[in-house]
């Protein structure tokens, strides 16, 4: 785990394979955790397939099905994303914040922008320090012209840590200084 927090994603992975082979039947987490590495490679249809083995040994492993709807969230696979986050909240993961938001980031790239920001606001009412959740639905609330809201939500997400989108609004001469 400390070798993908590190972005030592390759490490990572031949480690979690020395935990799977001790344990084959037991190693949902593992399976999870692997999966994840691989996303952090660019690896999504590889990270799912150990989502998907995750998942035949725990059929409600939320971060299996959250995970796995990031990956295909990463894939352009937007509805399989949708039905995967669904399940996964369902389920009450720690990282409900985190799949609410993937759900509407999928919502977003449906364009379905006022289903997306729906998701945002309950990201943001569960985590409301969730610096994604404010960029996303500041990019949703541009997509709908909603541009004096967007800004809003950008210096947001920039005090909580994430400015990317501020600063692109401000090149473009949008979102001043409050």
């Amino acid at each position: 785990y400390t070798y993908c927090l590190l972005g030592q994603h390759i490490q990572a992975i031949k480690d979690y394979d020395k935990a799977i082979a001790l344990n084959p039947d037991g190693a949902a987490d593992y399976k999870v955790n692997r999966g994840c590495a691989y996303m952090g490679l660019g690896q999504y249809q590889r990270s799912i397939e150990d989502f998907d083995n995750a998942i035949k040994l725990d059929p409600e492993h939320a971060d299996a099905l959250g995970n796995r709807g990031i990956a295909h969230l990463n894939l352009g696979q937007y509805q399989r994303a949708i039905k995967d986050f669904d399940r996964a909240i369902h389920l009450e993961s720690n990282n409900a914040a985190a799949f609410i938001t993937g759900r509407g980031a999928a919502y977003a790239n449906l364009d379905r922008h006022q289903r997306a920001i729906e998701n945002y606001n309950q990201a943001i009412k569960l985590y409301p320090e969730y610096a994604w959740a404010y960029k996303n639905r500041g990019i949703s609330y541009n997509k709908l012209g909603q541009s004096a809201r967007a800004c809003v939500d950008f210096w947001k997400a920039c005090y909580s840590g994430e400015c990317d989108s501020l600063g692109r609004e401000q090149k473009k001469g949008f979102c001043k200084d409050p």
